[in-house]
């Protein structure tokens, strides 16, 4: 499942270059329930939007097919089976988008969650062998994060104070 949404937002980041960048500064935040909510938000539009759509789209294909069975006086009035179709097609054109959006932002809210809970994790570990000092700084580097890069080299200052002192700190494959 991780692999799946690490490969989707690959994806996306080659289509859209300041993807992977929002995505790491919004770990820096530092606050995963932002994402939790910019996910909700996000389902909630598409829901509504859809929803709303789809209403209207049913409505008028249930007109539609039942101008089609009365067939009124001028046939060249009535609507066609093609168009119905059309309106079916483009309210499962639009469904698609919706969903993968959302399926996109779950993906990002994933792996910044992943990303926030690996850095704590990772600081814990290595906590009792740093002093007070060198915590701020690690906390304000972290809520600097602009890139990827910037990102792994707070935890490979962790990791190697950890491995410095004989312990272990959890694998992560930053993305």
């Amino acid at each position: 499942m991780r692999a799946a949404g690490l490969g989707l937002l690959n994806v996306i980041s080659l289509l859209f270059g300041s993807f992977r960048a929002g995505v790491y500064e919004q770990i820096a935040r530092d606050n995963p329930s932002l994402g939790g909510m910019e996910a909700f938000s996000l389902l909630g539009f598409s829901l509504s939007l859809s929803l709303g759509y789809g209403a209207g789209m049913v409505a008028g294909w249930w007109r539609d097919l039942r101008k089609i069975q009365t067939a009124p006086d001028d046939p060249s009035k009535a609507p066609t089976l093609g168009s119905v179709r059309f309106s079916l097609y483009a309210l499962s054109a639009l469904l698609t988008v919706a969903s993968v959006a959302h399926l996109i932002n779950m993906a990002k809210v994933s792996y910044i969650n992943s990303a926030i809970s690996n850095y704590h994790q990772t600081l814990r570990v290595a906590l009792p062998y740093i002093g007070e000092q060198e915590r701020l700084v690690l906390d304000s580097q972290f809520a600097q994060i602009k890139t990827r890069q910037d990102y792994l080299s707070i935890l490979e200052r962790l990791d190697k104070v950890a491995a410095d002192h004989g312990q272990n700190v959890p694998h992560f494959t930053a993305w």
